[in-house]
């Protein structure tokens, strides 16, 4: 038996192959944000698959939902893991066999409060300037003087914009 140091046997179990992590981490740094989405996605499929076996629905593993999407489930593993780079088909797919909203929407507005709650029957594009909008929040500030007429009934004019306010 020899006498090895600990530098012999470290120089033993190195590669010779280098490992390319350093072009993996530049990769992750680079796709950072659609990631960070993906892994959101995946804990909200995991999630839900967990709620559907408590409850006794399907789909309650990968295996079911693989089936159900008609894919393999290599594909559905990867998805899980967050190393997916998910279409919106396969997003809404997903949603509707699983049941529930995987994308996060609460940036999202879906109505406008004009007014304190008035509803705007049209206002010309001049007189609708945007003053600011913010893409992170999805804020928009808009800017709406009175209108000269007093009726609900919309011109045909094209050049009008419509907003209705509930």
């Amino acid at each position: 038996m020899t006498n090895q140091t600990v530098t012999d046997i470290l120089d033993q179990m190195v590669s010779t192959e280098p490992s390319g992590w350093l072009q993996k981490a530049q990769w992750r740094q680079e796709n950072k944000e659609w990631l960070d989405r993906s892994a959101k996605i995946a804990i909200r499929i995991l999630s839900q698959l967990r709620n559907n076996k408590k409850a006794g629905k399907t789909p309650a593993n990968q295996k079911e939902l693989a089936d159900l999407m008609g894919a393999s489930p290599q594909y559905i593993n990867k998805i899980v893991k967050g190393n997916e780079n998910l279409t919106l088909e396969t997003i809404t797919r997903l949603e509707a066999i699983l049941q529930s909203p995987l994308l996060d929407d609460k940036n999202i507005e879906t109505s406008i409060d004009f007014l304190g709650g008035s509803t705007v029957s049209y206002v010309t594009p001049t007189q609708m300037p945007v003053q600011g909008f913010d893409f992170k929040t999805m804020d928009v500030q808009v800017q709406i003087p009175p209108t000269k007429s007093t009726t609900d009934t919309a011109p045909s004019d094209s050049n009008y914009a419509y907003a209705i306010a509930a």
